[in-house]
């Protein structure tokens, strides 16, 4: 699938301000089904980004980050292990997520502490700050759900699934399965369309020097891991060891969980996604995406509200900490329209047992025996 980068995307990361202040403010109808009524609805102060709450965010991102590794780095110990990688994945997907926020200009008042802390929180997960304002705030966010354009999670139709070859059946299969997420997110979204990625000529400078500056900060942390791990246990088995435990394992849960974070937003059976022509904004920012509540342990550690993702879509400007009274206003002006609900793992099963195959004119999920 080509994704199509010529179409022209609002950038809801300026600074333009939003006119209301209350839940209604400006709004005729609350019932009107517009992007413009979503962003009004929201108070003016969800907008508000003070420094000292930005830096408490990145400081909790990067010290749970720097324990994982403090653990994982002293012990050899099974269990400690086990759940030192479980640690250390959820730790990376958090300072990924806060960093994600400052790509969207949303931590800091200052855009320039925005591009310093993304890129520095960019950096462990081997990710382009270039490369991801392109793909994940110009298309994702740009065109959520739309046919072509979006390509993190995009379904396949019947016909596209019957004309893949034996092995890339078996591809897709793994990718869209229980599992599959780090797989899918790793090769599809980082590989793909991050490392691999040509991009159009007017971002190809900017992109081709950060991935260049990624890799290479990357080979250099896996030769001093490695040298440490050499001078610790005597041996290169010791420097594989250590590179395995501190950085490839972590890295790959990583990907495992923000795949599947992805995955959780944006497919499920009552998720359309809409051709090219049919999209609109509305139906991107607000029908293509959900508010789940998880524990809200496990959300103030390491996922930063980004579960409540509907007022995230509709404004990336949101502070993190502001998502929660955004997400009620949205749900007081559209009830019937925001996908709202607690996480369940059950619903979770069903949503990969159900969207294997997509049909763009009905609107309707499919498993693959029926799309035989």
């Amino acid at each position: 699938m080509t994704v199509d980068t010529s179409e022209k995307v609002i950038d809801l990361t300026k600074d333009e301000p939003t006119e209301p202040t209350s839940f209604f403010a400006g709004v005729s109808n609350a019932k009107e089904q517009t992007l413009k009524t979503a962003l009004r609805s929201i108070p003016r102060s969800c907008l508000d980004r003070p420094t000292h709450k930005g830096i408490a965010v990145v400081a909790r991102a990067v010290v749970l980050w720097a324990l994982s590794l403090l653990v994982l780095s002293i012990s050899d110990n099974p269990f400690v292990v086990f759940f030192g990688w479980l640690f250390a994945s959820c730790a990376l997907a958090g300072m990924f997520v806060v960093g994600h926020d400052a790509a969207h200009g949303s931590l800091f008042n200052s855009k320039r502490a925005n591009k310093i802390v993304g890129r520095l929180l960019f950096l462990p997960e081997l990710h382009s700050y270039e490369g991801w304002l392109l793909g994940h705030n110009r298309l994702h966010h740009g065109h959520t759900v739309r046919q072509q354009m979006d390509f993190v999670w995009h379904p396949t139709t019947k016909e596209e699934y019957e004309n893949m070859s034996t092995l890339r059946k078996f591809q897709h299969r793994v990718e869209w399965g229980m599992l599959g997420s780090g797989i899918y997110y790793m090769r599809n979204v980082w590989w793909n369309k991050m490392i691999m990625f040509d991009p159009p000529e007017r971002y190809k400078a900017k992109i081709k020097r950060d991935v260049k500056f990624v890799l290479t900060f990357g080979i250099l942390s896996i030769a001093a891991i490695f040298a440490i791990g050499l001078a610790v246990y005597g041996s290169a088995v010791g420097g594989a060891w250590l590179v395995l435990k501190l950085l490839a394992i972590p890295w790959f849960g990583f990907m495992t969980i923000i795949g599947w974070t992805v995955y959780v937003h944006h497919i499920e059976p009552d998720i359309e996604w809409w051709p090219r022509k049919d999209w609109n904004s509305f139906k991107g920012q607000i029908d293509g995406t959900t508010i789940l509540h998880i524990n809200p342990i496990v959300n103030w550690l390491f996922f930063y509200n980004i579960f409540i993702h509907v007022p995230h879509h509709v404004d990336m400007r949101i502070p993190c900490y502001n998502l929660t009274e955004a997400g009620k206003a949205l749900a007081n002006t559209f009830p019937n329209d925001i996908k709202e609900k607690k996480f369940k793992w059950r619903d979770y099963i069903n949503t990969v047992k159900q969207c294997k195959v997509y049909n763009f004119e009905t609107g309707v999920w499919s498993r693959y025996p029926q799309a035989k």
